[in-house]
């Protein structure tokens, strides 16, 4: 009779199981001057979420291109009352991004990519799914 694998063998795959799955979810592709990164994350309307590969003269970031703002006033809100825009710019800031015009951006280097998608991910689902309004 062969045994059950212990508690520890499991959580010894967590991490390279976790990765992999990940992994698996995400590809980039290469759009004009630019990287269009499809993500395993789902939005409301069951899309994958899309974010970009951007460079400027000031650095390499990533973007929503606007998608969560314009998802914002989609459901009537005005993200430009002095409240609104308070806890829009508080979220944002504890997720590390900032606001471009309309767009939810946050700098990027090849050491942290990982987490600024990470970070960017989280700050846009804290304002579309969260219902902070």
């Amino acid at each position: 009779m062969a045994t059950s694998p212990t508690l520890d063998t499991f959580a010894a795959l967590v991490p390279s199981a976790y990765a992999a799955s990940i992994s698996a979810s995400v590809s980039v592709a290469a759009v004009e001057d630019f990287y269009a990164i499809t993500t395993g994350e789902l939005d409301s309307h069951n899309d994958h979420v899309e974010i970009y590969l951007l460079e400027d003269a000031s650095g390499h970031f990533l973007s929503d291109d606007g998608a969560t703002y314009g998802s914002i006033l989609e459901s009537h809100v005005d993200p430009e009352s002095p409240f609104n825009a308070l806890v829009i710019n508080a979220v944002l800031a504890q997720h590390y991004c900032y606001l471009a015009g309309s767009e939810i951006r946050i700098d990027v280097t090849p050491a942290d990519i990982g987490a600024s998608m990470t970070s960017l991910l989280a700050a846009m689902r804290a304002l579309r799914q969260n219902n902070i309004f």
